[in-house]
């Protein structure tokens, strides 16, 4: 019944607008309780039959792919759609979870049960302990969000209810998770990254939540990178283009180290796969011993090949006085459509190491993995206040520099010639792109500027190739076209 999805959903959009919106300019209207259908009011008469109090009040996921109190799904495999819903009573600070089936025609309640928590931060569905299985996995969290709990339940035939399907004593916390089959058994695993506020060694850890045969339990659990400061990204997908191994990669924001990043926060990258329901490290902190980090200078006797998860240490490009709440970057991701997740790198753009962290512009370089080696796959500039990427060419890369100006946010792409003042030096401008909104004054200045073809809202993007003198870095407008993109 996926009509019945779409009723609820509009009606729970409704109640949540009538309690902020001001919409209808009529007074009476805002007194006026949306109106239900038929089939809405059956529904919410079967959870106020549930609920253990007269009075209560919904609870809607912070996150996920559901994100209301009603969620519909079929869960007994009867090609019909059950509604979870959950609510809390008035009578305490936990929420519920309430299981509603239409039997001849009249939903009714087949169980209520308590949460882990008094929010609920997402549900999601997945065959955990079978392969035909629709297993409700819901993450439940505190008022404050610090404290996550995770609870996986299956649906019984026999008694037609919802079980807890975790282990007897299994409770597991969690910061941020992923559900995923990675080694193509039929069945979905949940990873939980999660820390131990109780230990200053090893208390991040990595968690394999499996169906062993019997129950959902934390069938394998691995030490993560020490002092991580956030999960920045969890994605999953295959090592390479050309293997079917699946892995989870998992990037941190970590304190700055000596490395030659820079002394602010920094972020690196943890890939895991499976194989027979153990965690299998592919790039691991507890990989990397306990000696002194390996020697950067290739022309140093003592140079030492710096293993892989040194390779993934990178500058949070997101950083800086303008960006304080901004979301780190660059994170992992499938770059090119190929399906396996390419491991990101930056680094400064030429003429920008004595540039204050704030006004500092990166080049980020998208690698996939080879062996012991990082291959760089497609490199790029991105400019996340303008919303687009520009790509670069093989042979730009350490030879071009931008210029960014500030008083209209355009970008030039100039030659770096390593003077006492590169970034001022425009004798080889190659390539400028702007950002302009319809609001804008059109300024003759855009007079011998091209639009390209890509928009976003009220925002439109300009490009402009100058006549600069012969050189082995100049590109056409045709060029342009094609390393330019939006995010």
């Amino acid at each position: 019944m996926p009509r019945i999805s779409k009723l609820l959903a509009a009606a729970a959009a409704c109640l949540m607008l009538s309690a902020c919106t001001s919409f209808s300019p009529a007074t009476d209207d805002l007194m006026r309780p949306p109106r239900l259908t038929p089939e809405q009011r059956a529904i919410n008469d079967a959870l106020d039959d549930a609920a253990l109090t007269q009075n209560y009040s919904l609870k809607y996921p912070k996150s996920g792919d559901h994100r209301s109190a009603f969620v519909f799904h079929d869960i007994d495999g009867d090609g019909e759609e059950e509604a979870i819903v959950f609510y809390e009573p008035s009578i305490d600070n936990t929420a519920r979870i309430v299981l509603l089936d239409q039997q001849d025609g009249v939903w009714r309640s087949l169980c209520d049960l308590p949460g882990a928590g008094q929010d609920v931060e997402f549900v999601a569905f997945a065959n955990i302990t079978a392969k035909d299985a629709s297993d409700v996995v819901v993450g439940w969290s505190g008022s404050d969000r610090e404290e996550k709990q995770l609870r996986v339940y299956r649906y019984s035939p026999a008694d037609r209810v919802l079980v807890n399907a975790l282990a007897e004593g299994v409770s597991p916390g969690y910061t941020t998770y992923l559900i995923d089959d990675l080694d193509r058994n039929g069945q979905a695993d949940v990873f939980l990254l999660s820390s131990n506020s109780r230990t200053t060694l090893e208390s991040f850890w990595i968690n394999l939540l499996s169906f062993d045969g019997d129950a959902v339990a934390i069938v394998d659990k691995k030490p993560l990178t020490e002092r991580i400061l956030q999960f920045a990204g969890v994605t999953a997908g295959r090592l390479s283009a050309g293997s079917a191994r699946r892995a989870i990669f998992v990037d941190e924001l970590v304190p700055g180290d000596s490395l030659a990043v820079g002394s602010t926060d920094i972020l690196v990258t943890e890939v895991f796969s499976v194989a027979d329901g153990e965690l299998v490290p592919v790039i691991s902190y507890s990989e990397e011993g306990e000696g002194e980090e390996a020697d950067y200078d290739r022309l140093d006797p003592d140079y030492q090949k710096p293993s892989l998860y040194q390779m993934t240490k990178r500058p949070n490009t997101a950083s800086g006085a303008n960006n304080p709440n901004s979301v780190p970057s660059p994170l992992c991701t499938d770059i090119d459509g190929d399906r396996a997740i390419e491991i990101p790198t930056a680094r400064l753009l030429p003429g920008y190491d004595q540039v204050d962290e704030a006004d500092r512009l990166y080049l980020t370089e998208y690698n996939r993995l080879e062996k012991d080696e990082l291959v760089r796959v497609f490199a790029a500039a991105i400019n996340r206040g303008g919303g687009y990427m520009v790509e670069f060419p093989q042979q730009w890369i350490g030879a071009v520099t931008i210029v960014n100006q500030m008083e209209n946010g355009e970008w030039r792409f100039i030659g770096y010639n390593g003077s006492d003042d590169p970034l001022n030096d425009l004798s080889v401008e190659l390539a400028r792109i702007r950002v302009v909104s319809q609001k804008d004054y059109q300024d003759k200045f855009l007079e011998n500027y091209q639009k390209f073809s890509e928009s976003r809202g009220m925002f439109s993007y300009y490009g402009y190739i100058p006549e600069s003198p012969s050189s082995p870095l100049a590109i056409t407008w045709t060029d342009l076209q094609d390393m330019f993109s939006l995010l």
